[in-house]
């Protein structure tokens, strides 16, 4: 598995993730990685969960997705909590959703191909107001301060997955409101705490490429912010687990 297909937003887009099983079949890819907001876990997308199942299994193809915001997050903890019991969860630490759909945690990490991946996901998100709780919002999204204390445990990986970006994501506009920034400024210190050499993440629905400096050892890190489903920017990358590095394009 020297190459993985990263994936931004998608929002329970059958279609756009069916063209990336499509995308990953062409590219000889074996693993689609999806950076939050999947949209496939979520109050009344039992049917279209089956159909990119069924699809992705004709193919062969596993789908890994990150949480973001947008997410049903009492079922993913639900399942979380069921896997753990019943001894289910994958050599990997993955949750299993489906046959060949499967889910991180919050805060996970693990070695694929001798390449260290972590994950930090959530985000704030800034249309809660319109939003009923329990049934299309979920106070988990954010990431807490146990969750921080997890990050903290993380062998310092190669590869940081996260939905949202840090304080000094390129978007132009950053969401400007308190609670988005407080959040990013967690998302700072998971890169802090991690250091890793590359990172990508979704959230924003823009594709932005750009660079970050840790402490730890003084490295840089390139970034990829990906764009989300249907849009015309950049949203989806190829990445080698050998050399680390995306191709664009695909």
């Amino acid at each position: 598995m020297p190459r993985l297909l990263m994936v931004g937003d998608t929002h329970g887009n059958f279609n756009f993730m069916r063209h990336m099983v499509d995308v990953a079949c062409d590219n000889e890819i074996d693993t689609i990685v999806q950076l939050g907001d999947f949209g496939f876990v979520w109050p009344g997308s039992d049917f279209n969960l089956q159909r990119l199942n069924d699809y992705a299994a004709t193919f062969g193809k596993r789908i890994v997705f990150i949480p973001g915001n947008h997410e049903d997050w009492d079922v993913l903890d639900n399942y979380k909590e069921s896997a753990t019991a019943s001894n289910t969860l994958t050599v990997n630490g993955f949750i299993p959703i489906a046959s060949n759909i499967f889910y991180t945690g919050k805060v996970s990490s693990w070695m694929w191909d001798g390449v260290r991946f972590a994950v930090a996901g959530g985000a704030y998100s800034v249309d809660k107001q319109y939003r009923t709780p329990g049934k299309s919002w979920w106070p988990q999204e954010t990431l807490t301060d146990e969750d921080m204390l997890e990050v903290e445990e993380i062998a310092l990986p190669d590869v940081l997955l996260t939905h949202d970006g840090p304080t000094w994501a390129p978007y132009g506009r950053l969401m400007d409101d308190i609670e988005s920034h407080i959040h990013r400024q967690r998302i700072d210190a998971v890169y802090q705490a991690t250091a890793p050499l590359v990172w990508f993440h979704g959230h924003y629905h823009r594709y932005m490429e750009y660079t970050g400096y840790h402490n730890v050892s003084g490295e840089s890190t390139d970034i990829y912010g990906l764009d989300c489903d249907g849009a015309p920017g950049i949203n989806h990358v190829i990445f080698d687990t050998e050399t680390l590095s995306v191709e664009k394009g695909v």
